[in-house]
Protein backbone atom coordinates (compact mmCIF):
# COMPACT_ATOMS: atom_id res chain seq x y z
CA UNK A 1 0.00 0.00 0.00
CA UNK A 2 1.37 3.42 -0.94
CA UNK A 3 1.19 6.43 1.34
CA UNK A 4 -1.22 8.12 -1.05
CA UNK A 5 -3.71 5.24 -1.13
CA UNK A 6 -7.00 6.22 0.46
CA UNK A 7 -9.08 4.17 2.87
CA UNK A 8 -11.84 3.87 0.26
CA UNK A 9 -9.39 2.39 -2.26
CA UNK A 10 -8.16 -0.16 0.28
CA UNK A 11 -11.75 -1.32 0.82
CA UNK A 12 -12.54 -1.79 -2.87
CA UNK A 13 -13.65 -5.25 -3.98
CA UNK A 14 -12.28 -6.15 -7.38
CA UNK A 15 -14.59 -8.02 -9.76
CA UNK A 16 -13.52 -11.62 -10.11
CA UNK A 17 -11.18 -11.48 -7.11
CA UNK A 18 -11.50 -14.50 -4.80
CA UNK A 19 -13.39 -13.91 -1.56
CA UNK A 20 -11.72 -15.39 1.49
CA UNK A 21 -12.33 -14.95 5.20
CA UNK A 22 -8.63 -15.43 5.91
CA UNK A 23 -7.79 -12.28 3.95
CA UNK A 24 -10.71 -10.28 5.32
CA UNK A 25 -9.54 -11.00 8.88
CA UNK A 26 -5.81 -10.69 8.19
CA UNK A 27 -5.39 -7.81 10.67
CA UNK A 28 -7.38 -9.70 13.31
CA UNK A 29 -4.97 -12.62 12.98
CA UNK A 30 -2.01 -10.32 13.56
CA UNK A 31 -3.67 -8.83 16.63
CA UNK A 32 -4.55 -12.27 18.00
CA UNK A 33 -0.89 -13.29 17.72
CA UNK A 34 0.33 -10.05 19.30
CA UNK A 35 -2.06 -10.41 22.24
CA UNK A 36 -1.35 -14.08 22.87
CA UNK A 37 -4.88 -15.34 22.30
CA UNK A 38 -3.50 -18.85 21.74
CA UNK A 39 -2.75 -19.00 25.47
CA UNK A 40 -6.42 -18.48 26.34
CA UNK A 41 -9.55 -20.57 25.92
CA UNK A 42 -11.87 -18.32 23.92
CA UNK A 43 -15.53 -19.15 23.25
CA UNK A 44 -17.73 -17.07 20.97
CA UNK A 45 -21.23 -17.57 22.38
CA UNK A 46 -23.04 -15.28 19.92
CA UNK A 47 -22.05 -16.26 16.39
CA UNK A 48 -24.62 -15.78 13.63
CA UNK A 49 -24.22 -17.20 10.17
CA UNK A 50 -26.03 -16.63 6.89
CA UNK A 51 -27.87 -19.91 6.73
CA UNK A 52 -29.81 -18.60 3.71
CA UNK A 53 -26.63 -19.09 1.66
CA UNK A 54 -27.07 -22.83 2.26
CA UNK A 55 -30.81 -22.73 1.73
CA UNK A 56 -30.99 -25.62 -0.74
CA UNK A 57 -29.25 -27.90 1.76
CA UNK A 58 -31.58 -26.89 4.59
CA UNK A 59 -34.71 -27.09 2.44
CA UNK A 60 -33.86 -30.66 1.56
CA UNK A 61 -34.62 -31.59 5.19
CA UNK A 62 -38.16 -30.13 5.18
CA UNK A 63 -40.50 -33.02 5.96
CA UNK A 64 -43.63 -31.71 4.23
CA UNK A 65 -43.47 -32.63 0.54
CA UNK A 66 -45.35 -29.54 -0.66
CA UNK A 67 -43.33 -27.08 1.41
CA UNK A 68 -40.08 -28.77 0.40
CA UNK A 69 -41.03 -28.47 -3.27
CA UNK A 70 -41.91 -24.80 -2.78
CA UNK A 71 -38.64 -24.14 -0.97
CA UNK A 72 -36.46 -25.89 -3.55
CA UNK A 73 -38.37 -24.79 -6.64
CA UNK A 74 -38.69 -21.09 -5.88
CA UNK A 75 -37.24 -18.76 -8.48
CA UNK A 76 -36.16 -16.48 -5.63
CA UNK A 77 -34.07 -19.31 -4.17
CA UNK A 78 -32.34 -19.97 -7.48
CA UNK A 79 -31.49 -16.32 -8.10
CA UNK A 80 -30.64 -15.09 -4.61
CA UNK A 81 -29.60 -18.22 -2.66
CA UNK A 82 -32.40 -17.32 -0.29
CA UNK A 83 -36.08 -18.19 -0.13
CA UNK A 84 -39.43 -16.47 -0.40
CA UNK A 85 -40.41 -18.51 2.68
CA UNK A 86 -38.04 -16.50 4.90
CA UNK A 87 -39.27 -13.05 6.01
CA UNK A 88 -37.02 -10.17 5.02
CA UNK A 89 -35.47 -8.26 7.91
CA UNK A 90 -34.57 -4.59 7.93
CA UNK A 91 -30.90 -4.15 8.73
CA UNK A 92 -27.77 -2.22 7.88
CA UNK A 93 -25.16 -4.91 8.46
CA UNK A 94 -22.90 -3.60 5.71
CA UNK A 95 -22.97 -0.07 7.21
CA UNK A 96 -24.39 1.54 4.07
CA UNK A 97 -21.82 -0.17 1.88
CA UNK A 98 -18.78 0.62 4.01
CA UNK A 99 -18.21 -3.12 4.49
CA UNK A 100 -18.12 -4.22 0.83
CA UNK A 101 -17.52 -7.87 1.70
CA UNK A 102 -21.24 -8.30 2.40
CA UNK A 103 -22.04 -8.04 -1.26
CA UNK A 104 -19.65 -10.83 -2.24
CA UNK A 105 -19.52 -13.14 0.79
CA UNK A 106 -21.87 -15.59 -0.93
CA UNK A 107 -19.13 -16.25 -3.49
CA UNK A 108 -16.63 -17.61 -0.95
CA UNK A 109 -15.80 -21.25 -1.59
CA UNK A 110 -15.31 -24.10 0.86
CA UNK A 111 -12.53 -26.68 0.70
CA UNK A 112 -14.45 -29.20 -1.40
CA UNK A 113 -14.51 -31.85 1.32
CA UNK A 114 -16.44 -30.40 4.28
CA UNK A 115 -19.67 -28.37 4.41
CA UNK A 116 -19.09 -24.79 3.26
CA UNK A 117 -20.60 -23.24 6.41
CA UNK A 118 -18.33 -25.30 8.64
CA UNK A 119 -15.25 -24.36 6.58
CA UNK A 120 -15.98 -20.61 6.58
CA UNK A 121 -16.79 -20.66 10.28
CA UNK A 122 -13.52 -22.44 11.05
CA UNK A 123 -11.59 -19.90 8.96
CA UNK A 124 -13.06 -17.07 11.05
CA UNK A 125 -12.40 -18.93 14.31
CA UNK A 126 -8.77 -19.57 13.47
CA UNK A 127 -8.22 -16.03 12.24
CA UNK A 128 -9.56 -14.44 15.43
CA UNK A 129 -8.19 -17.05 17.83
CA UNK A 130 -11.49 -18.66 18.85
CA UNK A 131 -11.52 -22.23 20.22
CA UNK A 132 -15.28 -22.84 20.35
CA UNK A 133 -18.15 -21.01 18.71
CA UNK A 134 -21.90 -21.29 19.23
CA UNK A 135 -23.37 -20.91 15.77
CA UNK A 136 -27.03 -20.10 15.22
CA UNK A 137 -29.28 -18.46 12.62
CA UNK A 138 -29.23 -14.93 11.28
CA UNK A 139 -32.05 -14.36 8.75
CA UNK A 140 -34.13 -17.17 10.30
CA UNK A 141 -34.56 -15.22 13.52
CA UNK A 142 -37.32 -13.25 11.81
CA UNK A 143 -39.39 -16.40 11.29
CA UNK A 144 -41.55 -15.56 14.29
CA UNK A 145 -43.31 -12.99 12.10
CA UNK A 146 -44.23 -15.53 9.43
CA UNK A 147 -48.03 -15.55 8.97
CA UNK A 148 -48.08 -19.34 8.51
CA UNK A 149 -46.92 -21.08 11.67
CA UNK A 150 -46.61 -24.44 9.93
CA UNK A 151 -43.94 -22.93 7.67
CA UNK A 152 -41.99 -21.68 10.69
CA UNK A 153 -42.20 -25.15 12.26
CA UNK A 154 -41.09 -26.93 9.09
CA UNK A 155 -38.07 -24.67 8.58
CA UNK A 156 -37.10 -24.87 12.27
CA UNK A 157 -37.05 -28.67 12.17
CA UNK A 158 -35.15 -28.75 8.88
CA UNK A 159 -32.53 -26.33 10.23
CA UNK A 160 -32.11 -28.40 13.41
CA UNK A 161 -31.46 -31.54 11.38
CA UNK A 162 -29.03 -29.77 9.06
CA UNK A 163 -27.04 -28.28 11.93
CA UNK A 164 -26.87 -31.49 13.98
CA UNK A 165 -26.36 -33.91 11.08
CA UNK A 166 -24.15 -31.85 8.76
CA UNK A 167 -22.46 -28.80 10.33
CA UNK A 168 -21.66 -29.76 13.93
CA UNK A 169 -20.27 -33.22 13.06
CA UNK A 170 -17.88 -31.58 10.58
CA UNK A 171 -16.06 -29.60 13.30
CA UNK A 172 -16.02 -30.39 17.05
CA UNK A 173 -15.36 -26.71 17.79
CA UNK A 174 -18.75 -25.68 16.37
CA UNK A 175 -21.73 -25.85 18.73
CA UNK A 176 -25.28 -24.69 18.13
CA UNK A 177 -28.55 -23.62 19.71
CA UNK A 178 -31.73 -25.08 18.24
CA UNK A 179 -34.23 -22.53 16.90
CA UNK A 180 -37.60 -22.83 18.65
CA UNK A 181 -40.84 -21.76 16.89
CA UNK A 182 -42.47 -20.09 19.91
CA UNK A 183 -45.69 -19.53 17.96
CA UNK A 184 -46.22 -23.32 18.17
CA UNK A 185 -45.39 -24.47 21.74
CA UNK A 186 -46.12 -28.15 21.10
CA UNK A 187 -43.58 -28.23 18.29
CA UNK A 188 -41.06 -26.50 20.55
CA UNK A 189 -41.35 -29.46 22.91
CA UNK A 190 -40.84 -31.84 20.02
CA UNK A 191 -37.62 -30.07 19.05
CA UNK A 192 -36.36 -30.03 22.63
CA UNK A 193 -36.97 -33.75 23.00
CA UNK A 194 -35.63 -34.72 19.59
CA UNK A 195 -32.49 -32.59 19.47
CA UNK A 196 -31.66 -31.65 23.06
CA UNK A 197 -29.33 -34.61 23.56
CA UNK A 198 -27.57 -34.47 20.20
CA UNK A 199 -23.82 -33.76 20.15
CA UNK A 200 -23.05 -30.09 19.67
CA UNK A 201 -26.38 -28.76 20.98
CA UNK A 202 -25.83 -26.42 23.95
CA UNK A 203 -29.17 -24.62 24.18
CA UNK A 204 -32.28 -23.31 22.45
CA UNK A 205 -33.07 -20.02 20.77
CA UNK A 206 -36.50 -18.58 19.87
CA UNK A 207 -37.19 -15.96 17.26
CA UNK A 208 -36.39 -12.48 18.50
CA UNK A 209 -39.67 -11.32 16.93
CA UNK A 210 -43.10 -12.81 17.47
CA UNK A 211 -46.39 -12.14 15.73
CA UNK A 212 -49.15 -10.42 17.72
CA UNK A 213 -51.50 -13.38 17.22
CA UNK A 214 -49.32 -15.92 19.03
CA UNK A 215 -50.98 -18.43 21.39
CA UNK A 216 -51.17 -17.33 25.06
CA UNK A 217 -48.77 -20.12 26.08
CA UNK A 218 -46.09 -19.15 23.61
CA UNK A 219 -44.13 -16.87 25.92
CA UNK A 220 -44.61 -18.51 29.31
CA UNK A 221 -43.75 -21.98 27.94
CA UNK A 222 -40.02 -21.35 28.32
CA UNK A 223 -40.32 -21.95 32.07
CA UNK A 224 -41.04 -25.64 31.38
CA UNK A 225 -37.42 -26.10 30.35
CA UNK A 226 -35.87 -23.75 32.86
CA UNK A 227 -37.78 -25.16 35.85
CA UNK A 228 -37.74 -28.91 35.45
CA UNK A 229 -38.63 -29.72 31.85
CA UNK A 230 -37.13 -32.58 29.89
CA UNK A 231 -34.05 -30.65 28.95
CA UNK A 232 -31.76 -28.80 31.34
CA UNK A 233 -30.16 -26.77 28.56
CA UNK A 234 -30.69 -22.99 28.63
CA UNK A 235 -33.04 -21.01 26.43
CA UNK A 236 -31.37 -17.84 25.16
CA UNK A 237 -32.96 -14.70 23.77
CA UNK A 238 -31.01 -12.88 21.08
CA UNK A 239 -31.63 -9.16 21.59
CA UNK A 240 -33.66 -7.29 18.99
CA UNK A 241 -35.16 -3.79 18.76
CA UNK A 242 -38.55 -4.94 20.07
CA UNK A 243 -38.51 -4.54 23.88
CA UNK A 244 -42.10 -5.81 24.15
CA UNK A 245 -41.05 -9.27 23.03
CA UNK A 246 -38.03 -9.36 25.30
CA UNK A 247 -40.05 -8.19 28.30
CA UNK A 248 -42.65 -10.88 27.64
CA UNK A 249 -39.97 -13.55 27.35
CA UNK A 250 -38.59 -12.92 30.84
CA UNK A 251 -41.84 -11.88 32.55
CA UNK A 252 -42.26 -13.70 35.83
CA UNK A 253 -38.67 -14.92 35.97
CA UNK A 254 -36.15 -13.66 38.47
CA UNK A 255 -33.07 -11.98 36.94
CA UNK A 256 -30.92 -14.95 37.92
CA UNK A 257 -33.14 -17.22 35.84
CA UNK A 258 -32.71 -15.34 32.59
CA UNK A 259 -29.01 -16.06 32.25
CA UNK A 260 -27.56 -19.53 32.72
CA UNK A 261 -24.13 -20.98 32.14
CA UNK A 262 -23.82 -22.84 28.83
CA UNK A 263 -22.27 -26.28 29.39
CA UNK A 264 -18.96 -26.99 27.68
Amino acid sequence: MTTTETGAERRKVKAGAPVNTDEALRKATQQAEQRGFSKLLICDVDAHHYENESWNEIAGYIEDDVLRRMALGSGVAKLSRSSSLLPTQMSDNDLSGRIPRYGTRGDEKGDGTRPRDAVITRRAMDAIGIDYTILFPGPMLGLGLHPQHDVEVAIAHAYARWMTEVICPADPGIKTMIYLPFNSPDHCLRLVREFGDRPGVVGFLPSHQLGDQRPPRAISWHQDCLDGGRSRLPIVLDAAPRPRVQDAFVRGAAPTQTAQRVPA
